[in-house]
Order: C-alpha cells, then structure tokens, then sequence
C-alpha cells in the first residue's frame, strides 16, 4: 500500500513538473521564434536587392549601379545579432559599399566581379534563418 502511494505521489509531482517545464520551453521558443521572423523581415529586402544585382552585375557590358539605402535596416539588424556576429556584418557591409564605389567608378568586369563575390559573402550570412 505504501509503495503504491508513493508511485502516484511520484508520477503528481513528475506531470505538474512536466507541465511546468513545458510552458517555460515553449515560451523560449516562441521567443526565438520571433526574433528569427523580425531578423528575415529586415534582411529580405536587402537579399532581394543583392540579388537583383547580382544579375546585372554578372551581365557583360550592361552594369547598373543603383545605390540602396539601407543603413536603418543595418542597425537594426546589427541589434538582432550577437557582437561578434555584428562585427562580421559590419565588415562585410564596408567591404560590399567599398566595392561598390569601385565597380560604379570603373564599370567593368574585374570590378563587378569582386563586387559580386561581396555580394555574395553578404547575401550568406544573411540568408533566411
């Protein structure tokens, strides 16, 4: 009698604690959830724009050079990443304005080309999470 009393007592306090657990977890991952959704709604458009880009910039003889302005959706971006994450996205955004500047200066297929491998490297790490 004894030991059944404390198999009920044991499986009580295992379900109330599994409950609990449960809800704690699934707010962790709603949480994440929705930072991910915040993260893909500010990168897309820059995504979308690289890879329209992409298109013209591979194209011989046909190169256009349409800025975005984009530097309030790079804070905010870079608010939704860890530091060290920042630091690889801030670098790799310099490295794609400063290409960019170069390619719309020169206009030819040497300097469109190291702006799309920039293009590239930034489109990757901004892929949809």
């Amino acid at each position: 009698m004894d030991v059944s009393l404390l198999v009920s007592s044991l499986s009580l306090i295992t379900s109330v604690t599994a409950i609990v657990a449960t809800y704690f977890i699934n707010r962790k991952v709603d949480s994440e959830n929705t930072k991910r959704k915040e993260f893909n709604e500010l990168a897309e458009p820059i995504v979308e724009y690289l890879e329209q880009m992409e298109i013209y910039w591979r194209s011989d003889g046909h190169y256009v050079f349409s800025p975005m302005f984009w530097d309030e959706r790079v804070n905010k971006i870079k608010r939704r990443l860890t530091p060290r994450q920042a630091k690889k996205f801030t670098t790799l955004v310099k490295n794609f304005d400063e290409a960019f500047s170069v390619a719309s200066s020169n206009r030819d297929t040497k300097s469109c080309a190291i702006l799309v491998k920039c293009s590239e490297k930034l489109r990757y790490f901004l892929k949809v999470r």
